[in-house]
């Protein structure tokens, strides 16, 4: 994959798992899924992709509605368990893991990218 779509699918999958996306959220728009859900990738990109741009301004309101969501809302029990997790806040600790995951995937291509300018 690339780093455009690491970007859009750590902003995806959280909108998924903080504010349940494509049901329960209208801030993205609901070809996200097809572009940036699991399982998808670049290659198959047809139609309307979002700018790197646009993608950094989502990811910038969505961790503002992040930072509003409530101390208390972390103990709330999930309706049923997902990903291992019995309450928002567990899964709230895995989303923040799997952005790690990707921001240590988009680095990485970053340093490759970075090294082989110098070279050429």
């Amino acid at each position: 994959n690339t780093i455009h779509w690491h970007t859009g699918h750590v902003l995806t999958v959280t909108e998924q798992t903080m504010f349940g996306f494509p049901h329960a959220t209208t801030h993205l728009p609901a070809n996200y899924m097809e572009l940036f859900g699991n399982g998808t990738k670049p290659a198959d990109w047809t139609g309307d992709v979002p700018t790197m741009d646009e993608l950094m301004i989502q990811l910038k309101d969505q961790l503002a509605r992040i930072q509003q969501i409530p101390a208390e809302q972390l103990k709330d029990t999930l309706e049923k368990p997902f990903l291992g997790c019995k309450t928002f806040g567990e899964l709230a600790g895995v989303t923040m893991m799997h952005e790690a995951t990707h921001i240590g995937q988009i680095q990485a291509m970053k340093r490759i990218i970075e090294h082989v300018g110098v070279k050429n």
